[in-house]
Parts: structure tokens; sequence; C-alpha cells
């Protein structure tokens, strides 16, 4: 990052997203069960929930940020365009300015998925995350399955 050139390179700036957003949902995936509600140290047919030392609060925010992992699929599908353009299509560098701003919404869709979905996370097996029931199945297709295809 302390060299301009590269700081100002669409491709580091793709590479740049999804090593935010790795490390972001990966950070969520290491706390694990500690931030599920510590009431639900045992819930019966849906698992145990060992070493749960959190609350609702803790529990949404592993939700969102879990939910913020989409941003690393989206900059991946965006450094593919990146790399259909540059190797197939022979773009170079002042070319691909003109669409830069296009292939950074993914950092704007991971962040209104995260935000429209608390509302419906919860506690799953292993992790918080968008809860299935039969009152969120629209918000669990849209925020759970919808970004994977």
């Amino acid at each position: 990052l302390s060299d301009s050139e590269r700081r100002d390179s669409l491709y580091h700036q793709l590479v740049l997203g999804i090593s935010f957003f790795d490390t972001i949902s990966a950070g969520a995936s290491l706390v694990n069960r500690l931030a599920m509600p510590q009431e639900l140290e045992f819930v019966p047919n849906a698992g145990v929930f060992l070493g749960a030392r959190g609350n609702e609060r803790t529990c949404v925010a592993q939700g969102f940020f879990l939910q913020l992992g989409f941003g690393s699929i989206f900059y991946n599908i965006a450094l593919s365009i990146y790399y259909l353009l540059v190797i197939r299509y022979g773009w170079k560098e002042h070319r691909l300015r003109d669409i830069r701003y296009w292939m950074h919404l993914p950092s704007v869709v991971a962040v209104g998925l995260a935000l429209f979905a608390i509302p419906h996370y919860g506690p799953m097996t292993f992790v918080c995350y968008i809860v299935k029931t039969r009152d969120n199945l629209v918000a669990f297709t849209i925020f759970g399955l919808l970004p994977l295809l």
C-alpha cells in the first residue's frame, strides 16, 4: 500500500477488497459459538451450544460480519471480470479507470445485504446467521441463498 502506483491499480484494489472481506468474515467465524446467547447453552433438537458466552447483540454482530463475507465472493467475480477484460480483450489500466467504480459495486452490495438482514440473524447450530423459519423464508432466500447464485 505504500507504493502509489500499486494503490491506484484496479487489480490491487480488487485483491485488497477480497482480503478485507475475507478477514472480516474469518474474524466472525473465529468467535464461533462464543457469540451465541448464553441462555442457549442447550436447545433440544437444535444442537448443543457448548461455550455460548454472548447475548442477542453479539449474535446479531456475528451474523452481520459473516454476511459481509459475501463481499469477498462478489469481489472475486469482479476480479474474474478484470482478468477477462485484461487477458482476453487487452484492456489497459487507463481504460479500466472508466469502469473502476462499477468494479467496486460488490462492497456496496455486501454491506447492503448485511444491513438489511439484521432483523433475521439468530443462533444456528454452530454460528449466528440468518435463521430459516416459516416467517422469514423470503428473507432467508434473499440474503442467504440469492448471493450464491
